[in-house]
């Protein structure tokens, strides 16, 4: 699969630690730290959204697993749409103070997307995670971060 985009939704975990307000990997995080994270994009500099992104989704069959990437791309009510099994599922950005929009990557991952904003993005419909989450079959991961994401070296995860 050739992708046109070169920008991934994340999944990410919002946190006020050391290195400041923001978003990091869950992984970063310690064991004992709840682990509530969301669906994140990246941003323009000016804080618009990019018409296009990758959405990982993890398919789970039985002792397989195998990741897939669909196109999310922005329909012109503002809104995004991925369009997969079993269901096609709308986004919109998560309703927040300003302030608190668009925030920095924070951990200590290298990856393009990393470098911009990022924002907070659910589904419409809240049952649509009932449906996937239900289903056992279906996970939407952002990107695979063990395959995308490098240590500050260079080294992988």
């Amino acid at each position: 699969m050739t992708l046109v985009s070169p920008y991934y939704v994340h999944f990410l975990a919002r946190r006020d630690l050391g290195a400041g307000h923001g978003w990091y990997a869950p992984v970063e995080l310690d064991s004992d730290d709840p682990q509530g994270a969301g669906l994140v994009i990246p941003v323009n500099h000016d804080g618009t959204p990019f018409d296009e992104y990758w959405m990982g989704v993890l398919f789970l069959e039985g002792s397989t697993r195998q990741i897939e990437y669909f196109q999310f791309t922005r329909n012109s009510t503002g809104s995004f749409k991925l369009e997969t099994v079993p269901a096609d599922i709308e986004f919109v950005e998560r309703n927040v103070p300003p302030e608190q929009r668009a925030l920095h990557y924070m951990g200590d991952f290298v990856f393009p997307d990393l470098e911009y904003r990022l924002v907070e993005i659910v589904p419409v419909k809240d049952e649509i995670y009932d449906l996937l989450l239900g289903s056992k079959e279906v996970v939407l991961i952002g990107c695979n971060p063990f395959e995308l994401y490098r240590r500050k070296d260079g080294t992988p995860l």
